[in-house]
């Protein structure tokens, strides 16, 4: 009857003493269970029910005070023997007795975080939410932040509504010990903390930089300062992240050196810093996988894939792909598998398949969505946005385009680009798509340089050349020659070579050079096995006049 409290194996030594009887009449009592095929071996020293009906019914049989008593006995000779967080919590919970929520909340958490060392957020989820039921009101703000890690990692949008409850509860008890906890929590490569709200964001990584006590975890909350300044100032966030290195460099400590050069090589995703990032990858390259957890592995892939498209380095392309992509099939990571499927999702557009690559956008989107994956609706309008313009299908984009405009343009710039470039779609609407562009001016050179600079200026080549307007051209010409061997890669589609935007700039103002610059391009797309992208090089700049 006791034996059958043990949802899983048990051995005789444990059993023996919950039971208070001797370790030999415990032994010949199991000798004639197996004997009976009511038991059987499971190692050379546990046991387990041959058969689990007979065990439900064996519990079903049991009072419930009986059945408290018992797994209270038997978590007491666990706890004995040293058994796992996992085996004591499930037992504490079935028992009874004032000690017993502080118990389960004990082992419940531990063995939480035993589960997501070993990348099992379903199970951590699971453990998390028991200890949360038996946590005291002081301490709901450190279980609600350690669940929401853990569901963030599951793909469960609860998490989002409970880490922003834990951070609130953080910021109104000015507990700065539950910020600390927040602030390390595992984040994705794109977020600077899992499912915080924007303004919680700032305020707990502010405060959480006035007290923490060493440098090591002062460089990776300076790294995650910066990708928060990424969105607004581009060039403050790689100062503040070249900082963040360099602290994370003379504290010797190595995991803190991988995630500040992770968040650099990730946020300063611009031509004009391929070479750092080239140099930042080779660093964590050498200082090795060990420095870091699986999802930080997987996004230095996936910084690595940018800069090797960003360089037109097809070995290094297929290499790290595959290698992302095999991370991500081996554990159930839902922001981890998201990306993996909106990577797909581009690498398939680029080989040409611009239909299939439609479905699997969508299939990202509603993955991402369901997972509440920070920035996955995003990202999927970014992704149709970048396939119609490569089907010729923009004009379908100008709903979209005029509600982001509206919304964002103050905020980001270079939404006017991507408007005036719908606009051209529709002769009608040419002289809206000039007084924008002329409203735009030269601000050219405050554009961000960030992973949308160079599509931005590529696209907006176009817009020049078909409304007719060669001093845009040649601005865009200037601005784009210096990287034309480079290609135009937001981190979530290839846009084109850069070398096409040149071209087109190029075509624009009447540059000689514009032919052997488109070839060039086509070269470069042929060279990464792009048809579309070679194909719209060799058809510019006719197709777009006409």
């Amino acid at each position: 009857m006791l034996a059958s409290l043990f949802s899983g194996d048990f051995s005789v030594d444990v059993l023996a003493d919950a039971s208070g009887a001797s370790t030999a009449t415990v032994a010949s009592l199991v000798d004639r269970a197996v004997a009976a095929h009511v038991l059987q071996p499971s190692t050379l020293l546990t046991y387990r029910f041959a058969h689990q009906l007979f065990r439900h019914a064996l519990v079903a049989s049991q009072p419930a005070s009986a059945r408290a008593a018992g797994h209270r006995q038997i978590a007491l000779a666990l706890e004995r023997a040293d058994a796992t967080p996992s085996e004591l919590a499930m037992h504490w919970s079935g028992s009874e007795g004032p000690d017993v929520p502080a118990k389960v909340a004990h082992y419940a958490r531990a063995a939480g975080r035993d589960a997501l060392r070993l990348y099992e957020p379903s199970d951590a989820v699971s453990w998390f939410e028991l200890a949360l039921e038996h946590l005291p009101v002081s301490e709901r703000g450190t279980g609600l932040a350690e669940l929401a890690e853990a569901q963030q990692l599951v793909g469960d949008p609860r998490g989002q509504e409970n880490m922003q409850e834990a951070a609130t509860i953080a910021l109104a008890t000015h507990d700065d010990d539950l910020i600390l906890q927040i602030i390390r929590a595992t984040a994705p490569g794109w977020s600077a903390l899992p499912r915080a709200g924007t303004e919680q964001t700032h305020r707990l990584l502010d405060r959480a930089i006035e007290v923490v006590p060493d440098d090591a975890t002062r460089a990776r909350i300076m790294a995650r300062q910066a990708l928060e300044l990424s969105l607004h100032d581009s060039e403050a966030a790689g100062a503040r992240c070249a900082e963040a290195v360099a602290l994370a460099r003379q504290t010797g400590d190595r995991g803190a050196l991988y995630e500040t050069l992770l968040r650099l090589v990730s946020i300063t995703q611009s031509p004009h810093t391929l070479e750092v990032r080239r140099a930042g990858l080779r660093e964590m390259a050498e200082i090795g996988s060990r420095a870091s957890d699986v999802a930080t592995q997987y996004f230095s892939l996936s910084a690595g894939i940018v800069a090797a498209i960003q360089a037109g380095d097809t070995t290094d392309i297929d290499r790290q792909c595959a290698d992302a992509d095999a991370l991500a099939g081996s554990y159930d990571l839902a922001p981890m598998h998201w990306s993996s499927m909106a990577r797909r999702a581009w690498r398939v557009a680029l080989a040409g398949d611009l239909d299939r690559a439609d479905r699997l956008i969508e299939d990202a989107r509603t993955f991402g969505e369901k997972c509440a994956i920070t920035g996955s609706k995003e990202t999927s309008f970014i992704q149709r946005g970048e396939l119609r313009w490569q089907q010729g299908r923009l004009a379908e984009m100008l709903n979209f385009a005029r509600a982001a405009f509206a919304a964002s343009a103050g905020v980001l710039p270079g939404i006017t680009l991507v408007l005036v470039r719908v606009l051209c779609e529709f002769v009608d609407l040419h002289d809206e798509a000039q007084a924008l562009a002329a409203e735009f001016g030269t601000r050219f050179e405050s554009l961000q340089q960030g992973p949308f600079w160079s599509s931005a200026l590529v696209i907006t080549a176009e817009s020049a050349l078909i409304l007719g307007v060669p001093a845009m051209s040649r601005t865009i010409r200037d601005l784009l020659v210096p990287f034309a061997d480079q290609v135009a890669f937001t981190g979530t589609w290839v846009t084109a070579p850069i070398a096409y935007g040149v071209g087109v700039a190029m075509a624009g103002c009447d540059d000689p050079d514009a032919s052997p610059m488109l070839n060039q391009a086509a070269d470069v797309a042929d060279r990464l096995g792009a048809p579309v992208l070679a194909r719209m090089a060799r058809q510019a700049p006719e197709a777009l006049r006409v």
